[in-house]
């Protein structure tokens, strides 16, 4: 009976730090996301590298960060999600061309939520992250994208102190290494993420929201060889070392 009741207890403490350690995640997002339940994704790997994740996602297609926030906060909306519940990251991702043509919509989009968060919630310790979009796989130059997308979104993550992740540039790494036909395979038309390349945004969140190497973690979904998981592990990771390595970006991966 007593060793029935350690072992009980044991199991007691272990779901009660467990649950203390959970990482509570929401993504106020459009398609890009949405796309492959990427929320799904993120909480089977977490959970196979031995982490306790659950991230939620509230999802406008197509819409921006500025049409989430001028909704409003009626039940169901993203202001009474954040408000209502408590997060430990909260991740803003905008729709896909804005932050590379309309920086000052973008800037703006960003602030409010910002603000909102840190000023009329109780997630103020909230880590909030930007998940960096990338270019399109049609554009006619997608290195001057590329390069525009980061330094715009480096710039709003610096002047509101929050977290970049820098999903964009993995995108980018595989052009630059492995050439075209390697980086249209991250696509499944002009924008939107294939599995492949959803499982590499996890990779590079789990980056960032752990500060630890992804590579070696067992769970891919189907639709990727083992081979090609490893290969996205070792993508998002790259990226992230290298990016540590220039000091006005290295800041904010770890905000």
């Amino acid at each position: 009976m007593k060793r029935l009741l350690t072992i009980f207890g044991i199991f007691l403490l272990s779901f009660f730090v467990n649950a203390q350690n959970q990482e509570k995640i929401l993504s106020i997002n459009n398609s890009l996301i949405d796309y492959n339940n990427q929320a799904i994704m993120f909480d089977a790997f977490a959970a196979s590298a031995g982490k306790n994740a659950n991230w939620s996602m509230q999802t406008r297609l197509g819409m921006t960060l500025q049409f989430h926030y001028d909704e409003g906060d009626a039940e169901g909306n993203a202001k009474a999600v954040v408000k209502n519940n408590p997060w430990t990251h909260i991740v803003l991702q905008e729709q896909s061309s804005r932050p590379r043509i309309e920086y000052e919509a973008f800037d703006k989009g960003v602030k409010a939520w910002v603000k909102y968060i840190r000023k009329e919630t109780d997630n103020k310790k909230a880590r909030i992250i930007l998940a960096e979009n990338w270019a399109y796989v049609d554009s006619e130059n997608y290195e001057k994208d590329r390069r525009t997308l980061l330094e715009n979104y480096a710039k709003v993550a610096k002047k509101y102190k929050v977290s970049l992740c820098p999903i964009g540039e993995a995108y980018a790494l595989i052009y630059a290494s492995e050439g075209e036909a390697a980086k249209n395979e991250l696509y499944t038309d002009n924008r939107h993420p294939s599995v492949k390349a959803t499982y590499l945004a996890v990779c590079c969140e789990y980056c960032i929201i752990y500060n630890e190497s992804p590579i070696g973690v067992m769970w891919h979904p189907e639709g990727i060889c083992d081979k090609e998981a490893l290969h996205m592990q070792e993508i998002a990771w790259n990226t992230y070392q290298n990016l540590l390595k220039d000091k006005k970006i290295a800041k904010l991966l770890k905000k």
